[in-house]
């Protein structure tokens, strides 16, 4: 606290380093203090002093008896969103609420009380310079210089240690209503499923979906990610607000930035018009980003900045934007090993790691088929207009005995084409309708139509020198997309190294 006395907003000496221009502001008057050997020692220890106290991780602020604010270091300068030079010699009123500056004035504006240091821990509020709310806990601390009574505050922003205690409060309230209610419907997603597997899932989502938490989603391909997306969303506070959608992986690598944080007209060649970006687009609502591994470094630094700042700037803008957004991420990669190998950012991984949760396959939550069977073919019904009432017994054990590479969507799938060729009210299904893995896929022997067709995509591709793009292409003489013809090869095991040992 000595050394605390003798540095009161020292304008020159801390901010130029001029030992000869200190100055006292008290009173609406600054007074010139004496020069000598000891008041040089003193410029030198405020000086120090001033490089401490701006790597403070605390907001420390001096006021004097008329509440002026005389230091105000860089730790407050964050907290309070306002730079150092447009909150010096104003009163400090307009960052703090009623309560807070009740309790201040009581010490400040009474002679009496001004000796006495003041430590409010709970439940008190201060304001930042754009008008949010937001908790601290604070000391207030006298002292004297040169006569005049001056006041330091010590304060911290405890936002995250409250949204930590509200978190614990909704886990309870939440465990104890998943106990009475294993299934779980958020707004108009419904999430399905009594295996354990499942029920983890749903109780995961039901404690983080009330909080403004980051979520990393993380599944194979076809587990339902998106779904989960939208049921956090819907059971958060944010409900009614947008829910947008960002498929990380069909982005154009030069149009990621303004896709993701638009552009101004003009910006580049054809930027027609100014365009708003998909952050901007789900302020005060939730941004799903999926497939997030495949984000080139420079997007991930860009959204990287979003998460810390809250801030961006469209393309080719100078003016800064604010958007509050909650972000629900989703990978069907190892991002903690790919973040070990070099190919995911450490700091993005670990700000979107907040809360994760694991999506399990399809194979390992095998009691949930017929569920979610039943559920498909109810929606199924709806959709075609059809009286569906069940599914067969030896086709509900066949949808039990599949591996689902493709997981729900493959079985969601697999329902839509049975119930399409229902006859009846019952659908059926067989080990037919499911795609081997192209491991398994049977030779076309014999004259099957596979052999047929295989003998004449193999004499077309003779012909064309096993050229399948371009004008004399084989894709073109078959009349096919070159894609298609690919396809239809890999279906039948037609590759040009075998056939080069055949032939």
């Amino acid at each position: 606290m000595e050394a605390l006395t003798g540095y009161v907003e020292i304008e020159a000496a801390c901010s130029r380093r001029e030992p000869g221009a200190i100055r006292l502001f008290g009173n609406g008057a600054a007074e010139e203090l004496p020069r000598n050997n000891a008041f040089d020692r003193l410029v030198a220890g405020a000086v120090q002093l001033s490089d401490i106290l701006d790597t403070a991780m605390d907001a420390v602020i001096t006021i004097d008896t008329r509440h002026r604010i005389l230091l105000f270091n860089q730790a407050a300068e964050r907290m309070f969103r306002c730079t150092a030079d447009r909150a010096l010699h104003h009163p400090i009123d307009r960052f703090l609420s009623a309560n807070v500056h009740r309790i201040i004035s009581e010490r400040v504006d009474d002679a009496a009380l001004r000796e006495q240091p003041v430590w409010a821990p709970e439940g008190l509020t201060a304001l930042r310079a754009d008008g949010e709310s937001f908790s601290i806990d604070f000391t207030l601390s006298p002292l004297e210089v040169d006569g005049q009574s001056l006041f330091t505050l010590i304060l911290r922003d405890v936002t995250e240690r409250d949204a930590g205690k509200e978190n614990t409060r909704v886990l309870q309230v939440g465990k104890r209503s998943l106990e009475a209610n294993p299934r779980r419907s958020f707004g108009d997603v419904e999430l399905v499923g009594d295996s354990a597997a499942m029920q983890n899932v749903l109780e995961q989502v039901q404690v983080v979906a009330p909080t403004n938490a980051s979520v990393l989603l993380v599944g194979e391909t076809g587990t339902g990610k998106e779904v989960i997306a939208r049921a956090l969303h819907e059971g958060s506070p944010r409900s009614g607000q947008p829910f947008i959608c960002v498929n990380c992986a069909a982005l154009p690598k030069d149009l990621i930035e303004s896709e993701l944080f638009g552009h101004e007209k003009g910006a580049f060649t054809g930027a027609s018009a100014q365009r708003k970006g998909r952050f901007e687009l789900a302020d005060q609502g939730t941004i799903f980003l999926d497939e997030l591994g495949e984000l080139p470094a420079d997007a991930q630094a860009k959204l990287l900045r979003v998460l810390q700042e809250r801030t961006f700037e469209r393309v080719g803008g100078s003016h800064t934007l604010r958007t509050d957004v909650r972000i629900i991420a989703a990978t069907n990669r190892d991002l903690a090993t790919l973040t070990a190998q070099g190919g995911f950012r450490e700091d993005l991984f670990y700000r979107l790691n907040v809360f994760p949760i694991s999506i399990p396959p399809l194979r390992a939550r095998r009691s949930d088929i017929p569920l979610l069977a039943r559920h498909f073919m109810a929606q199924a019904s709806r959709r075609l207009g059809k009286s569906l009432t069940g599914i067969a017994g030896q086709s509900m054990q066949a949808l039990q005995r599949h591996n689902w590479p493709g997981n729900i969507r493959e079985l969601m799938n697999v329902i839509e084409r049975a119930a399409i060729l229902a006859r009846g009210p019952v659908i059926e299904v067989d080990d037919g309708v499911f795609d081997p893995p192209p491991e398994q896929l049977p030779q076309a022997t014999g004259d099957s139509l596979d052999a047929v067709q295989r003998d004449h995509i193999v004499g077309v591709l003779d012909q064309c020198r096993w050229q399948i793009e371009g004008r004399d292409g084989a894709a073109v003489v078959l009349g096919l997309k070159p894609s298609t013809l690919r396809y239809r090869m890999r279906k039948l095991g037609i590759d040009k190294p075998a056939l080069q040992r055949t032939h």
